[in-house]
């Protein structure tokens, strides 16, 4: 399933990088001028733990997030945090609402529902493990499958 997909991979540094005075604003550094300029038809993302908080840099950067809207029909969290609340713009709400699920460390079996986020609207799903740090490998199949179901739909803004 993975071959279909160009990936790369975010983390964190102990070293200094330039335009990191945070990982949400490194996060949007990278995104602004790596996947932004891109040939890329398609944009799908994957966020673990505080990647949630990078990812609502993104959906509140004025750069970003309009490419989001136009590229990217889905977003799969691993047990992450989600930043987004009621505080936030409508189409921001909106967008995280309707393209991100959270797949959460939780007893159940995979893709069980387990709600949605409080503040951010976003459904949430056990990821078939209970330690935080499997979250993303317990539940792979399910992300690729929901980012294939959702690349047939396309983007619908």
């Amino acid at each position: 399933e993975w071959k279909k997909y160009s990936s790369f991979v975010m983390r964190k540094f102990a070293t200094p990088v330039p335009h990191s005075d945070s990982p949400p604003a490194h996060t949007v550094h990278v995104y602004n001028n790596l996947v932004l300029p891109s040939p890329a038809k398609q944009v799908f993302i994957v966020a673990h733990s505080y990647g949630g908080v990078c990812s609502g840099g993104l959906l509140r950067d004025p750069a970003s997030f309009p490419d989001l809207q136009k590229r990217c029909p889905a977003v799969a969290f691993t047990d992450a945090i989600n930043t987004i609340t009621r505080r936030d713009a409508k189409d921001v709400r909106q967008f995280n609402k309707e393209r991100v699920i959270n797949w959460v460390a939780a007893p159940h079996p995979l893709d069980t529902p387990c709600g949605t986020d409080p503040d951010g609207g976003n459904e949430e799903r056990s990821a078939g493990h209970t330690a935080h740090e499997w979250t993303s490998a317990s539940c792979c199949s399910s992300v690729f499958k929901y980012f294939d179901d959702a690349a047939s739909r396309g983007v619908s803004n």
